[in-house]
């Protein structure tokens, strides 16, 4: 999977262009890379939620609050739509999700705050 990473070209997927792209990595393993919206209603073995920028800000930023289990209501119209995508994208797994936050926006409240939910894994 770290080949797949580091070293694998993902085309941009854009709104013209939201059908799924699948990747191979070995002979019995394929990636397939969509966007959310095309995934709505589906359920996956396991998911990678790579965080995007979304009006200036990323994912991470909007949600970190509640990722840490600070629940309040939201007032900000982009928190709201950020925590309806995040909801989608993050209920397709079946047994694993995968968060990924760029460094720069991760809380190291995370850590301590988990209890045990997330496993951190730093890459770089």
């Amino acid at each position: 999977m770290k080949q797949f990473v580091e070293n694998v070209s993902i085309p941009d997927i854009t709104p013209q262009n939201v059908e799924a792209k699948n990747f191979h990595i070995e002979d019995d393993i394929s990636v397939e890379v969509s966007t959310i919206h095309s995934v709505k209603g589906e359920t996956h073995f396991a998911t990678l939620y790579l965080e995007t920028s979304y009006y200036d800000n990323c994912e991470s930023e909007r949600i970190m609050n509640y990722l840490l289990g600070n629940y309040i209501t939201p007032i900000q119209e982009r928190v709201k739509e950020t925590l309806k995508m995040s909801y989608v994208g993050m209920s397709r797994p079946q047994y694993m999700l995968c968060l990924a936050i760029h460094k720069n926006n991760y809380d190291c409240r995370m850590d301590k705050k988990n209890g045990g939910l997330w496993e951190i894994i730093r890459l770089s």
